[in-house]
């Protein structure tokens, strides 16, 4: 049975990178425990890819992934691969979007409210290179991933939260409900 949880908290107050990485596995901890019955740590040792990207060790275990911003801090978890991002919004220049999106994007982009949610194209594209265990690898990257993803694709599934200066994209690599909640 496929499945898709996300968890993300906001207004966290210590911006130290230590602290939202911890904050971020701890959230991770609450949500495998609340959704799979299971704590973090009984799943063994965390190994990390060449790209960053972590993962559970040896065991039929589900995928995660994790991310934190100034504030706040993302986690999934799934039957399949994902990606998750978030990301507290700030005033993006015309020259940011032009450097990481092609000319297909910016047409997508132009169809967004980007008043309230300035960063979604950027969070979509970074949550499915995470799903795919690359990582961002420069933004040649980013410009050959052309938005919008199919959304009616059989073979993965995306959404989104916006809340007021956060923005969060989850992509999971199976056809899927995902459930988004804040914490």
């Amino acid at each position: 049975m496929e499945f898709a949880y996300v968890y993300y908290k906001i207004g966290i107050k210590d911006f130290s990178k230590k602290a939202l990485h911890d904050e971020a596995y701890a959230l991770l901890d609450k949500l495998l425990t609340d959704k799979l019955e299971r704590t973090l740590s009984s799943y063994g040792e965390i190994k990390i890819m060449k790209s960053g990207k972590p993962y559970f060790e040896g065991e039929d275990v589900p995928y995660f992934n994790i991310s934190h911003t100034k504030g706040g801090v993302m986690a999934g978890i799934s039957s399949s691969a994902i990606g998750v991002d978030i990301e507290r919004a700030r005033p993006m220049g015309q020259s940011f979007f032009t450097k990481c999106f092609s000319s297909t994007d910016l047409a997508f982009i132009d169809t967004v409210n980007l008043t309230t949610a300035p960063l979604i194209p950027w969070t979509y594209k970074e949550a499915y290179l995470k799903a795919l265990g690359t990582g961002i690898t420069g933004t040649a990257m980013l410009q050959g991933i052309n938005l919008p993803l199919n959304h009616n694709a059989p073979d993965f599934s995306f959404d989104y939260f916006s809340e007021g200066d956060y923005v969060g994209s989850v992509y999971v690599a199976a056809k899927t409900d995902i459930e988004i909640i804040r914490i």
